[in-house]
């Protein structure tokens, strides 16, 4: 059925609130987990419906009928018809694979854990296997394969000729303490490791237009935590916003009126594999073959996309971008 495949990186910009909607436990309204990692994601209903809105708007200012049937063979037909025929693409969760966590040096250090790159690795294969690109390699910088399994009181970085070379790192002035990151309020014992640099290298090899902060020296924000760390940071360390409604009439809080948002914090970074069919209209399509439709939507879905919640109050603002 689908013959062509890419790979859609996100950036928050801005925290992203894709929401579940009211929660059972101390947050009001949670984000979006997947149910055996509880690890964050965003459906890919949201993306779907985000990149429909971002093309359906381009669509408004170029006034063009084919570029109107094109976006219709892409994602399926409008709401007023939806039988006629089905979508070319398939969108897959947004998966999360870095997260920001503050750090006592650095300011905040691009968190990730052998899991999420194990699990990168095997989407990557999936891609390759359903007619995308090899994705592994790319401008000669591989991503790491089997990372180094860091204890849960340590925290792998960048290693330049053997030795330390992260911004993280500090080094406390105590006997027999060596290098440590500490990241929130935890000490962590820093081991170097040349897979962190390979990796952050080939992140951005292969998404050089997302917005990494000082690129050139992306490695030295980078580290990998032991997967049980990784998990409790992406539960515990989420940004939660407290709000509230005012009554008109009062000019104070409404009764009943307070509640908490759960929010993927800005410069968290997530993939989503994509899959493209040949258009399912039956006559005279505009997209022909599986190749036109990935074209069609890695060319024009590239950029800036709203996503999740709370738009209005500067909410899910995010970087798009393809490897395809």
């Amino acid at each position: 059925m689908f013959e062509k495949a890419a790979l859609m990186w996100l950036y928050a910009e801005h925290p992203v609130h894709a929401g579940t909607g009211s929660g059972v436990g101390a947050i009001d309204l949670p984000i979006q987990r997947e149910r055996v990692t509880n690890w964050p994601i965003v459906q890919p209903s949201g993306l779907k419906g985000a990149l429909r809105e971002l093309f359906d708007k381009k669509n408004r200012k170029r006034n063009d009928p084919d570029f109107k049937a094109k976006i219709c063979e892409v994602f399926g037909p409008e709401t007023q018809a939806p039988d006629l025929h089905s979508g070319a693409v398939s969108f897959t969760e947004a998966r999360l694979l870095l997260f920001p966590v503050r750090s006592l040096k650095g300011t905040f250090a691009y968190l990730t854990c052998p899991l999420a790159v194990e699990r990168l690795q095997r989407d990557l294969e999936t891609i390759k296997a359903c007619g995308g690109p090899d994705l592994t390699e790319r401008n000669s910088c591989r991503l790491p394969q089997n990372l180094t399994h860091p204890g849960e009181a340590e925290v792998l970085v960048n290693s330049n000729a053997q030795k330390q070379d992260s911004c993280l790192v500090i080094t406390p002035s105590g006997q027999n303490q060596g290098p440590q990151v500490v990241l929130e309020e935890f000490t962590f014992t820093a081991q170097a490791d040349s897979q962190v640099g390979e990796l952050a290298k080939w992140l951005v090899a292969a998404a050089p237009s997302l917005p990494w902060l000082d690129k050139a020296n992306l490695a030295k924000r980078v580290a990998v935590v032991a997967d049980n760390v990784f998990k409790d940071f992406v539960e515990m360390s989420t940004e939660v916003i407290t709000r509230n409604q005012i009554d008109n009439k009062t000019g104070t809080v409404a009764e009943r009126a307070l509640w908490t948002e759960e929010h993927l914090p800005r410069e968290s970074v997530l993939y989503a594999p994509i899959f493209a069919a040949p258009s399912f209209l039956a006559a005279d399509p505009k997209l022909n073959g599986a190749d036109a439709v990935i074209n069609f939507l890695t060319t024009n879905g590239a950029g800036y996309l709203w996503i999740g919640g709370n738009t209005t109050v500067g909410r899910g603002l995010v970087r798009v971008a393809f490897a395809s």
